[in-house]
């Protein structure tokens, strides 16, 4: 059976996804896992770091599930969540400025900040370090932000991702992202990022949480942080409160259309 798929294309920091949305249209018998890799091709599909499936959810405003550029299905993505925050808010012309969000790694709250410039903050919830571990002679932390980082400390992180980024995520168990970064200062750091299922990519959200936290626990950053990655910039804050880390940054909408699938 072949369909003319309705798709809208965003992007957070060049992270990129192309999102369709069953809440307006269903599109039964889809394998996204395979529409996951064939739309994602950057010859011969639309070109994305993944998938995003937008759904209704009993629980939730939407219900998102994430699929990586390979097929496989991610657990949470924070560029993602506030795309499709910002694309589910302007689709009904704000008349809301802040919804609920059904992920694999539970309900997440996202808030539009600036609307001009679609500037959404996600609350991810506590990020939890599992554990430090030794990689190749190079020391690093295990990171828990719904899905798994590995965040290690680097002179050049651009560099060290190339290089050493796929060897890193193939040492852990059916992979793992993995961040690079350079404090710069106390309220700024830089980070490269090997994405599980995607490999390099301009931008990851959840990965900034995890190398915020990394920084913030380490006694190197501030509970407030700027986050540059390659794609732009993002910002992370702890809430001490809570426990919660928010991540904020601007989103775009780069195309929309309908794709061939048969």
């Amino acid at each position: 059976m072949s369909y003319m798929i309705k798709f809208i294309k965003m992007s957070a920091q060049g992270n990129d996804y192309i999102y369709l949305d069953r809440t307006k249209n269903v599109y039964h018998e889809l394998n996204f896992s395979e529409l996951a890799i064939k739309i994602s091709d950057r010859n011969f599909g639309i070109g994305s770091d993944g998938l995003v499936i937008i759904d209704n959810s009993d629980v939730a405003d939407a219900a998102l599930r994430i699929f990586n550029s390979d097929g496989s299905e991610a657990a949470m993505c924070g560029s993602a969540i506030r795309s499709a925050v910002a694309y589910l808010l302007k689709s009904i012309n704000f008349s809301k400025e802040s919804l609920s969000l059904e992920t694999l790694s539970g309900i997440k709250y996202g808030f539009m900040k600036d609307r001009s410039d679609l500037n959404v903050s996600v609350d991810m919830g506590k990020v939890e370090i599992i554990g430090n571990y030794e990689v190749y002679g190079r020391q690093g932390s295990k990171i828990s932000v719904g899905n798994l980082h590995f965040v290690v400390y680097s002179e050049n992180p651009a560099e060290d991702c190339l290089k050493n980024g796929q060897l890193f995520s193939s040492y852990f168990k059916d992979g793992i992202n993995v961040e690079f970064i350079k404090i710069i200062n106390e309220n700024e750091i830089e980070m490269s990022v090997w994405e599980r299922g995607s490999g390099i990519t301009l931008a990851c959200g959840t990965g900034s949480c995890a190398v915020f936290i990394k920084a913030f626990k380490d006694g190197k950053a501030d509970s407030s942080v700027k986050i540059n990655v390659p794609g732009g910039t993002v910002y992370c804050r702890y809430d001490k409160n809570t426990g919660n880390v928010y991540l904020e940054g601007d989103v775009k909408i780069i195309a929309s259309g309908e794709y061939f699938w048969e």
